[in-house]
């Protein structure tokens, strides 16, 4: 075979092995081939991580979806919450002004009240002043008198006798209205006789200032006895007024008492000292 006829059979095959082929042509393609190619990994990437986020989405999804009534109901008591608050604030505001009311309703009924006081005071005052009174020298076992019907009598009430054995003991003889304990302070009267040896007016008013809560004063009232003194001493609760006669014999003190609770209107502390006062002597063992 000479040499012209081979290379023409080598001609032939490379054309039958890549007809027509343009390798410019292949270049382009093969460009554009990469491009599909690399659009379509890029796109399955792309929607792997869209199904991969639904697919762990779901649960949220179905979660945040089935809790959205909680999250509301959550949020209901928290507008509920709100206004609970303003409801409470609003209550407490209105607590606080009747409290605020209330305290000046009782400062004003405590201010009546001292004034009212105040001028019984000085007529208590100026009624002793008018009416000596005559006592026994100090008593030593004297029991304490049977004087709840004069008391009774002039005070206008029924007295019943509470407390004490002795005019010289340390509990006081004592008579009341109603039952001794049952009745609140504010409730109730109690009028009293005491003697107490050994003591003086100065001491009783420094045991006072010591002791005894709320306001107090006194007033010299020498008409009833010399050194005689007439007391009242008021709290929030009772006013006590008081009328110490020392023993003429300088043995002891004398006491003659009215507690009257601010709520029990039916007897004055004037009107009670001058009851006391107003006893005969011999009931007191003159």
């Amino acid at each position: 075979m000479n040499e012209p006829t081979v290379t023409a059979r080598l001609h032939r095959l490379a054309e039958d092995l890549a007809p027509d082929t343009d390798p410019l042509e292949q270049v382009a393609g093969a460009r554009s081939r990469y491009r599909r190619q690399r659009r379509t990994r890029v796109g399955l990437t792309a929607l792997a991580a869209a199904t991969a986020a639904v697919v762990i989405g779901v649960p949220a999804t179905i979660g945040s979806t089935s809790s959205a009534p909680d999250r509301g109901d959550v949020a209901g008591p928290g507008i509920g919450t709100s206004a609970s608050d303003a409801a409470q604030e609003s209550a407490a505001r209105a607590a606080a002004a009747e409290a605020s009311e209330a305290r000046s309703l009782a400062d004003q009924s405590a201010a009546t009240r001292q004034a009212e006081i105040n001028a019984q005071f000085i007529q208590t005052v100026d009624v002793l002043l008018e009416r000596p009174m005559t006592l026994p020298p100090a008593p030593t076992s004297l029991p304490c008198p049977d004087v709840a019907g004069a008391l009774s009598n002039t005070l206008g009430v029924e007295l019943q006798y509470w407390q004490g054995a002795r005019l010289a003991d340390e509990a006081p003889c004592e008579w009341g209205a109603g039952p001794q304990m049952l009745a609140p302070i504010p409730d109730r009267l109690a009028v009293g006789a005491t003697f107490r040896a050994g003591a003086s007016v100065e001491q009783q008013e420094d045991a006072i200032e010591r002791n005894v809560p709320g306001l107090c004063y006194s007033s010299p009232v020498s008409a009833v006895a010399p050194g005689a003194v007439v007391r009242v001493c008021s709290d929030e609760r009772q006013a006590r007024w008081s009328l110490e006669v020392p023993d003429t014999g300088g043995v002891g003190l004398w006491e003659f008492y009215a507690t009257i609770g601010h709520d029990y209107p039916a007897v004055t502390g004037p009107a009670a000292l001058q009851a006391l006062n107003g006893l005969p002597a011999a009931s007191w063992g003159g």
